[in-house]
């Protein structure tokens, strides 16, 4: 079990710019979950904003990056490698934090289906002749709504897309919130940061290759990319000389800049490269903005 000690006296950091990219990445999923609808009615010359809109996978790798950046902050920022508080208390934060907008979400979800459904009985109105195929299905089971109850619908091959297939993101986030204080912090205190990387890499990739695919769905490798956002906050902040060095030497600018172009060049289809390699460069060019 992992230790998280009490630390009151410890000043809270607030780094509004977070905030602002946050802003910026939930635009642009808005706006890619929209532009698919009105793509073909949009004039000729908005054609590059609709190309610009093929990207949304990225802005999802930097919600990850800035997890793990955030929940790593007052851990590299502290002088025992601990969690401030409880245990009990951080579940109960990240669960006001997260619970409330999704299962409110979900509500309304559900009540739509419901009054499509109903609409669909007594007359002549049929979902998919309206809306076509969308992110939102009004077609769905009790296990579908029980998998997305208990947040652990991403794991399923088929309840991942039901509902509405976006919010399988906001699993993976939820579960993530427990493997860090239960999984990752354990192993970065007693590996280093290095091998935390790279057991999160193994971790992630194991059901890909060796499972035959197994919850791929889910996206696993997305545990390695957190932790990429959980080495940027530690080489940022953390008193460590060697850290320190790192901090101070590498030009994190350029790096930024190189992961970024690498990680569109390996999202082209023609390649044939699996979506995790420029998702992880993606993760990399966004880990280098923060140190």
């Amino acid at each position: 079990m992992t230790k998280i000690i009490e630390k009151p006296t410890e000043k809270r950091l607030h780094l509004p710019y977070l905030d602002g990219l946050r802003g910026l990445a939930s635009l642009y999923v808005v706006l890619v979950h929209v532009e698919p609808a009105i793509g073909e009615q949009l004039p000729i010359h908005w054609f590059f904003f609709a190309r610009a809109m093929k990207y949304g996978a990225f802005s999802v790798i930097s919600f990850i990056v800035l997890s793990g950046y955030v929940l790593m902050l007052p851990v590299a920022r502290s002088e025992n490698g601990h969690l401030p508080g409880s245990l009990i208390n951080y579940i109960k934060r990240r669960s006001q934090r997260i619970l409330p907008p999704y299962y409110i979400a979900l509500f309304i979800c559900l009540l739509i289906g419901a009054v499509a459904c109903i609409l669909e009985k007594i007359t002549p109105f049929q979902w998919n002749e309206v809306a076509e195929l969308g992110s939102f299905s009004p077609k769905f089971s009790l296990i579908d709504v029980l998998s997305h109850l208990l947040l652990v619908h991403n794991l399923g091959e088929h309840t991942y897309i039901t509902i509405n297939s976006p919010m399988w993101t906001i699993a993976t986030e939820w579960q993530m919130y427990f493997l860090f204080p239960l999984l990752l912090l354990p192993i970065w205190r007693r590996f280093g940061l290095l091998m935390l990387i790279i057991i999160a890499f193994v971790i992630g990739l194991t059901p890909l290759y060796l499972l035959n695919g197994f919850i791929e769905q889910a996206n696993p490798w997305l545990l390695s990319i957190f932790c990429l956002g959980m080495a940027a906050a530690d080489i940022g902040f953390s008193q460590k000389p060697r850290l320190v060095a790192i901090r101070n030497f590498l030009p994190w600018g350029q790096l930024a800049i190189i992961f970024t172009c690498i990680a569109f060049r390996t999202e082209w289809r023609q390649l044939g490269l699996h979506i995790w390699i420029n998702q992880s460069f993606a993760g990399l060019a966004f880990a280098c903005l923060f140190p």
